[in-house]
C-alpha cells in the first residue's frame, strides 16, 4: 500500500472517532497584522547562535512516553517494552486479539516504538493503534499522542499532504489538536512547503478559533519565519504574543538576535528599552546578544550604556558579556577582579576556549596556569578543552595530551567520554592502536559509555594506518559488534571508515589472472569486496531520515574500489544509483569511473560520464580531459575534439594552479616524510650513546 492510500484510510478513521479531549486553551480570534513588505537576512546567519527554540516535537514524544502519568492515578505499562522491536510487536498483537488490558502508557510507548524504527509498515501500524483505541474508553490523551506521532512521521517520508489529512480529519471529528499537534504541522510546512501555505495554516487556525494561547506556537511560527529571513512576521508574531502576555524572556532574546542578524541594531536597541519598560526583564542572556550586536556594528555609546544597565541590574556578570564586546580573556580579567568579581571555573573555562580557537595555545597554557595560581579548581571541562586542542595540534606530541590526561586523573577528577574521544584522536596520530584499544577498556572500567564519535576515531585509526596487518579487520568486526550491543548506530562517517577499511582488502583475494581475466564482467569477488557491497547495500536501503545513508564519499569509496578489482558492470550500477540519489560526486570519482570504462573499451560511456560531468557542474582536471579526448579520438568525434581541446586552453589558468598545489602537498608530504625519518633515526643514535 503506498503512503497516499495510506493517507486516505487514516482520515475517516479519526472522523469515526467519538473520543473527547481534554479542552485547551483557546486563543481569542484576533489576527495578527503581517505586512506585506519583507525584509530578508541571510537564513545562515539567522539560524547561527540561537538562544530561542522550541523543542522539537520528536523529543517531546520521547520525553513524555518515558515519564508519562494518568491524572486520574499512575499507570505502568503491562507489555514488555525492554524486548526486541519484533518480539514487543508480537506481545502487543497477541493483547489486542484477546482483548486484554492495555494501559495508555502501552499505546503511547509500542507508538513510540514504531516511530524509532520507522519500517515500511509503521503507518498500517498506527493506524492499527488508532483503531483498537477508538474501541476503548479513557484513550483519549493517548489517542492525540499518537496521531502526533503519525504526522510526524509523514513529515519525515516528505508526505506534507498525509500529514495535512490526519490533521483535518483530527478537527472534523473534534478530536482536539494540541500545541504539539500545530508545532508538528508547522515544522513539516516549515520544511517542505512555502511561506504562502504557512500563512494559511495560520489563518486557517485563526478562523477556527484553534491557535492557542501557548508560547510555543507563537514560538514556533517566529522561529519559522526568522529562518527565512522574514523578519517583518517574525515581528508581527511577536508583537502578537506581547499583547496577549506571552512573551517571555526567551521570546525578547530571539527577536534581537534576529534583528542582530538582519543588520538592524537600532531596532535591537529600541526592543531592548521596551524590554526595560516592561514586566520581562532583560536576563543574561539577552544582555549578551545586545551586547554582541552593539559592537558588530560599532554602537560603541549604546554598548556602553547597556553595559552600565548590566552591571546596575544586580545580575552576575561573567566573561560571556565582555567576550561579547571584544575584550580578551586578560581586559576581562582585570576588569573583574576591579569589579571584585570572582571569576568561575566556567569563565577560566571561556578563556582557554577562546585562545584555543585561535590556535594560541601558549596562552592557552599560560591561562590556564593562571587559574590554578589563582586557586580555581579546573573542572572534567577545563582539561577537555586543552586535550583536545593538543590530540588536534600537529605541532604537540601525543604525550602531551596524556600529561594532561594524568594530571587530571590526579586531582581527583573523572574522565567524560568527550576525554577519552580526544585521547584515542591523539593515538591515531602516531598509529598507537594499542594504546587506543587499551583507553576503550579503560572507559569501560571506569564506567563510562562510549559514543559514536569514540567508535569513528578508533575505526579511522584502523582505516589510516600505513601498514595493514592481517588483524586489522577482525579488529575492525569486533569495534562495530560492540558498538551494535551498546545500542550505538553507527553513522554515515563509521560506515566510510569501514569501507575505506575493507577497500584496502578488497583484492587480496583475487590473483592477477583474475584480476586481467574479464575487466568487464568482473565474476570474481574476494570476501572484504563482498563485504563492501553488502555494507553499500545495507545503506542505501536505509530510510531517508536514517543518519547513515550514503553520501559523496561512500560512493566514491565504493566505486573506486569496485573498479580497482575490475568489477566494472558493478561499479556502473552503484554509479547509476549516485545519479538518481542526485549525488555529486567529487573530479577523482569521475576520472575513476572514467579510466575503468576506457580499460573496458566503452569509449561511448565514457563521454557520457564527461556530460554527466559538465550537467552538475564539477570541474574537470588534466586527467578528465585527457580521458574524454582519448574517447573522442577513437570514436571519431571530431567536433567534441576540438571542443573538450578548445575548453581545456580556456581553462588553462585553473590547471595550472591544480598543478602548482598538487606540487605543493607531494612536496610537504615528503618533508614531513622525511622530517619524521631524521628523528626517527637521531633517536636510535640517541639510544646507541645510551
Amino acid at each position: 500500500m503506498t503512503l497516499a492510500r495510506s493517507s486516505v484510510r487514516i482520515l475517516p478513521l479519526i472522523q469515526r472517532s467519538s473520543v473527547g479531549l481534554r479542552s485547551t486553551k483557546i486563543a481569542s480570534r484576533q489576527g495578527i497584522t503581517l505586512p506585506n513588505t519583507t525584509r530578508r537576512i541571510p537564513v545562515p546567519t539567522c539560524s547561527r547562535h540561537r538562544y530561542f527554540t522550541t523543542i522539537t516535537c520528536l523529543r517531546n514524544e520521547v520525553k513524555n512516553a518515558e515519564s508519562f502519568e494518568i491524572e486520574e492515578g499512575q499507570q505502568t505499562r503491562i507489555v514488555k517494552f525492554d524486548q526486541p522491536y519484533s518480539e514487543v510487536w508480537a506481545e502487543f498483537c497477541q493483547r489486542l486479539e484477546r482483548e486484554e488490558p492495555l494501559t495508555e502508557f502501552d499505546y503511547i510507548s509500542m507508538a513510540t516504538m514504531i516511530k524509532w524504527e520507522d519500517q515500511p509498515h509503521a503507518v498500517r501500524r498506527f493506524q492499527l493503534l488508532l483503531r483498537e483505541m477508538n474501541k476503548r474508553t479513557g484513550m483519549e490523551y493517548a489517542f492525540v499522542r499518537v496521531c502526533n506521532m503519525l504526522i510526524h512521521i509523514y513529515i519525515r517520508r516528505n508526505d506534507l499532504k498525509s500529514a495535512t489529512l490526519v490533521y483535518e480529519g483530527m478537527v472534523k471529528s473534534k478530536v482536539e489538536p494540541n500545541e504539539v499537534t500545530i508545532c508538528t504541522l508547522v515544522d513539516g510546512i516549515a520544511k517542505l512547503g512555502a511561506g504562502k501555505e504557512m500563512l494559511q495554516f495560520y489563518q486557517t487556525l485563526a478562523d477556527r478559533d484553534g491557535m492557542p494561547d501557548s508560547t510555543k506556537v507563537y514560538s514556533k511560527f517566529m522561529n519559522v519565519f526568522a529562518e527565512r529571513g522574514d523578519v517583518e512576521r517574525c515581528r508581527g508574531f511577536f508583537e502578537a504574543m506581547v499583547k496577549k502576555g506571552l512573551a517571555d524572556d526567551g521570546a525578547y532574546t530571539y527577536m534581537l538576535q534576529t534583528y542582530g542578524a538582519a543588520q538592524q541594531p537600532e531596532s535591537a536597541y529600541a526592543l531592548y528599552n521596551q524590554m526595560v519598560e516592561s514586566e520581562t526583564k532583560p536576563s543574561l542572556s539577552s544582555y549578551y546578544t545586545l551586547l554582541e550586536t552593539l559592537r558588530k556594528h560599532r554602537k560603541k555609546k549604546e554598548m556602553h550604556r547597556v553595559y552600565q544597565d548590566l552591571l546596575r541590574s544586580g545580575l552576575e556578570v561573567n566573561s560571556s558579556h565582555y567576550t561579547a564586546m571584544g575584550w580578551n580573556p586578560k581586559q576581562t580579567l582585570a576588569e573583574m577582579h576591579n569589579l571584585g568579581v570572582v571569576p568561575s571555573t566556567r569563565d577560566y573555562n571561556s578563556f582557554l576556549n577562546y585562545y584555543v580557537k585561535q590556535n594560541k595555545f601558549p596562552e592557552a597554557l599560560e591561562m590556564f596556569q593562571t587559574m590554578q595560581q589563582e586557586k580555581v579548581e579546573p573542572d572534567v571541562f577545563s582539561y577537555g578543552i586543552l586535550i583536545d586542542a593538543v590530540a588536534k595540534d600537529q605541532e604537540q606530541p601525543s604525550s602531551a595530551a596524556f600529561e594532561l590526561y594524568h594530571d587530571m586523573q590526579s586531582h581527583g577528577i573523572a574522565p567524560d567520554v568527550v576525554i577519552y574521544t580526544s585521547l584515542v584522536m591523539a593515538c591515531s596520530r602516531e598509529e598507537n592502536l594499542n594504546s587506543a584499544l587499551k583507553l576503550l577498556e579503560d572507559m569501560q572500567q571506569n564506567g563510562v559509555r562510549p559514543n559514536i564519535y569514540t567508535f569513528n576515531s578508533l575505526l579511522a585509526l584502523l582505516a589510516r594506518k600505513k601498514q595493514k596487518e592481517e588483524n586489522d579487520l577482525d579488529r575492525a568486526d569486533l569495534l562495530w559488534n560492540k558498538m551494535l550491543k551498546l545500542g550505538i548506530q553507527p553513522d554515515t562517517r563509521s560506515h566510510n571508515v569501514y569501507l575505506s577499511l575493507l577497500s584496502k582488502f578488497s583484492d587480496d583475494d583475487t590473483t592477477q589472472d583474475n584480476r586481467e581475466k574479464n575487466w568487464y564482467s568482473g565474476d570474481e569477488m574476494s570476501a572484504p569486496l563482498q563485504k563492501i557491497m553488502k555494507l553499500y547495500k545495507h545503506m542505501r536501503a536505509a530510510p531517508r531520515f536514517r543518519k547513515y545513508r550514503p553520501d559523496f564519499i561512500s560512493y566514491g569509496i565504493v566505486i573506486n574500489t569496485l573498479v580497482h578489482c575490475n568489477q566494472m558492470r558493478k561499479a556502473m550500477v552503484v554509479y547509476d544509483d549516485a545519479k538518481v540519489s542526485r549525488i555529486k560526486l567529487t573530479t577523482a570519482s569521475y576520472n575513476e569511473v572514467m579510466r575503468g570504462l576506457s580499460r573496458a573499451n566503452e569509449m561511448a560511456q565514457v563521454m557520457n560520464v564527461w556530460h554527466d560531468m559538465k550537467a552538475l557542474k564539477v570541474l574537470p582536471d588534466h586527467q578528465s580531459y585527457a580521458l574524454a579526448l582519448g574517447a573522442c579520438q577513437t570514436l571519431g568525434l571530431e567536433k567534441s575534439f576540438e571542443t573538450i581541446r578548445a575548453q581545456r586552453q580556456a581553462d588553462f589558468d585553473r590547471l595550472l594552479q591544480l598543478d602548482h598545489q598538487m606540487h605543493d602537498r607531494i612536496h610537504n608530504s615528503f618533508l614531513q616524510r622525511s622530517l619524521g625519518d631524521t628523528i626517527e633515526e637521531m633517536e636510535l643514535e640517541l639510544e646507541k650513546i645510551d
